[in-house]
């Protein structure tokens, strides 16, 4: 079963996947979402963080048919029938104050 895990404890159980990115404010103003691994990532224009985690029923043969689903920017339609929602948050680094 997937699932959030701390060491080895299991904390939240069917979450297929979770992606964290970082909003870079670039010089033009224009904000873009960046993983922390992504070459040339200024923290220090980072100003928002996003989280998307990806859960699913822990049941199979619940849908009728396999759902669709669009995360991370990739639509997928699974191989099981199981139920599937995304869910996201941006949230705002205090203190951060973009230069306009």
């Amino acid at each position: 079963v997937p699932g959030l895990r701390r060491n080895s404890n299991q904390l939240i159980s069917n979450v297929e996947n979770m992606q964290i990115l970082y909003g870079e404010r670039l010089g033009s103003g224009n904000m873009y979402y960046v993983p922390a691994a992504t070459a040339g990532l200024n923290m220090e224009n980072v100003f928002s963080v996003k989280v998307d985690l990806l859960v699913r029923s822990p049941d199979d043969n619940v849908a009728t048919a396999p759902q669709t689903y669009t995360f991370n920017g990739a639509t997928v339609t699974p191989g099981d029938r199981r139920l599937r929602k995304v869910y996201s948050s941006t949230i705002r680094i205090r203190n951060r104050i973009p230069n306009n």
